[in-house]
């Protein structure tokens, strides 16, 4: 009894999980493919949130950067290269996805590198701190020289140890995610107290 409560208390947490959707090649200001990421900010809740980046069309690519160089790789996260022909629909169900899910609330940066369009705003914040501000961000990128755009062949890459403040999933998400959506759900939670309220 105890061992099943201590499993689902521990496992809490996951169960309100949210998931953020990130398009990334689109203009967050029109809603049209264009340069960035919508939204180019994000508020995460919680450990095991998750951010799904959908890609849009032409060539992109999303990086782990840092605040003070937002166009240069800091090692980190990379999805590897995406590119979608030109008449790819934006935001279209069929688009590539990649999933990161968050082991902490630290704030994390990243930058769209195969676009080569970094300088000019394609840069996007999680938890940025006030000290931080995403408006500043974006023109530490535009005086920022970056490292070089990677080759179409690149592949994902990124942290799995614990310590880590991103766990990668190069797999594909499912295509009907929503915005901000309870990632697990409240099944899974039901599924974990129940057992539990059966011994008490």
């Amino acid at each position: 009894m105890k061992l099943a409560l201590a499993v689902s208390l521990l496992l809490l947490p996951f169960a309100y999980a949210f998931e953020y959707l990130v398009s990334v090649g689109k203009d967050e200001t029109t809603g049209h493919s264009g340069i960035g990421f919508d939204p180019s900010v994000i508020y995460v809740q919680g450990v095991g949130d998750v951010i799904v980046f959908r890609f849009n069309n032409g060539t992109h690519s999303v990086v782990e950067s840092t605040y003070e160089n937002p166009c240069t790789s800091k090692g980190g996260y990379d999805s590897g290269v995406e590119t979608l022909p030109p008449s790819t629909p934006v935001d279209s169900a069929e688009s590539p996805r990649r999933t990161v899910r968050l082991n902490g609330t630290d704030p994390l940066w990243f930058y769209d590198q195969a676009s080569g369009q970094c300088q000019r705003g394609a840069v996007f914040a999680v938890n940025p701190p006030k000290d931080k501000s995403p408006a500043q961000f974006k023109q530490n990128a535009a005086s920022d020289p970056g490292t070089s755009r990677p080759s179409a062949s690149a592949t994902p890459s990124g942290s799995r140890t614990a310590s880590s403040p991103i766990v990668a999933t190069p797999s594909h998400p499912t295509k009907n995610s929503a915005e901000k959506i309870v990632a697990f759900g409240l099944t899974a939670l039901v599924g974990l107290i129940v057992p539990c309220t059966m011994y008490l």
